[in-house]
Formats: structure tokens, sequence, C-alpha cells
């Protein structure tokens, strides 16, 4: 880990906040993790992390993340990754299990998350945990299926 990176994950508000991510460990290695946050976070996420551009030589105007992601009423699944060498173990399983227990426990009652079209096996799995296509979008140049789960 870059020590900027290392720097940014240490804040409160910015989107890779250690207060928005959730881990997977076996035998003391990260082997899964989840990046969630509610959707009225969404307008500040990044001004945060903006101020550290500078460490890593970025102007304090460069736009990194321009797209909507998530709609009102909606807990957000930003992220979620698994070691190739884990896959098959349920990991992704269980860190989408925390999800829906994060989100009911903050009073939301949608969880949503964009899954890449060329993705089929993420795909596949939103769709055996409950999550449906809601729409499709596009994020920078990738189209999206934007899925909800209601709980």
């Amino acid at each position: 880990m870059f020590p900027e990176t290392r720097n940014f994950s240490a804040g409160v508000v910015h989107r890779y906040s250690y207060r928005r991510i959730w881990v997977s460990e076996k035998a003391g290695k990260v082997v899964g993790i989840l990046d969630m946050y509610p959707y009225k976070d969404q307008k500040i996420i990044d001004i945060v992390l903006r101020h550290d551009y500078a460490k890593t030589g970025l102007p304090i105007s460069t736009v990194i993340f321009s797209d909507q992601e998530a709609w009102p009423h909606e807990w957000y699944i930003d992220a979620l990754a698994v070691d190739p060498d884990h896959w098959g173990e349920k990991i992704a399983s269980h860190l989408l299990d925390e999800a829906e227990v994060v989100a009911a426990k903050q009073g939301y009652h949608i969880l949503s998350l964009n899954v890449d079209q060329e993705n089929p096996r993420a795909q596949r799995l939103y769709e055996q945990k409950g999550y449906q296509t809601e729409k499709t979008m596009t994020i920078g140049d990738r189209t999206y299926d934007h899925m909800i789960k209601r709980i």
C-alpha cells in the first residue's frame, strides 16, 4: 500500500475511509473488502479526498468520480472485491450479508450496487443474493446494471 493510500484511508469522511470499509481475513491476510456508504454521503465523500491530491501530484480541480452512482434512500455498495485465490469460498456472499446488517442498523431498507455488464460472475452472485436490476447506466466509459435489494 502506498503511503498516500494509507493516509487517505485514515480519514473519516471520504470514499475510502476506514469507517466505510469492511474486510474479510484468513490467517491474518485480507482476502476480501467491502466499501459502502449511505446515499446522503455521495456528494461529500470525495471533497475531503481532493485536499490530498497534491500529495500524488494531481491538481485539486481533478474530477475522478463525476457520475451519480446511488439514489435517495439507498445504502450503496461502492466496491466488493475478493482475492481470486479465495473465489468460491463464499467471502463475497458473507460480506454482502454484513452489508445488510449494517444498512438495517442505520435505518436503510434498500441496498444498491452497480455491476459491470461485462462481469457475469458478479451479476449471478448478486441475483442469487436477491438483487434485481432496476436500470442500466453509464459510469465513465462502462455500462452497468444498477441493482437493488429491499431488506
